[in-house]
């Protein structure tokens, strides 16, 4: 998430809740940890380093070195 956009978002956020009571705003943070939650399950079913493979596999540097021996 670009820096910019999530702080824009948490001083919308800041802005819309303030008026909240205090039970508007648990409801409120109870839909936001719906939202992580939701995230958090579909980087675990579908997140690129969760299949089967490990992210050093999908990283361009080689793991081991790959060089030719002088003779």
């Amino acid at each position: 998430m670009n820096l910019t956009l999530a702080m824009t978002t948490y001083t919308a956020s800041t802005y819309v809740t303030y008026s909240f009571s205090e039970f508007d705003f648990a409801l409120y943070g109870l839909a936001m940890e719906l939202v992580g939650l939701v995230e958090a399950l579909w980087w675990v079913l579908e997140g690129y380093d969760v299949r089967m493979r490990s992210t050093d596999s999908l990283s361009a540097i080689p793991s081991k070195p790959s060089y030719r021996p002088l003779s």
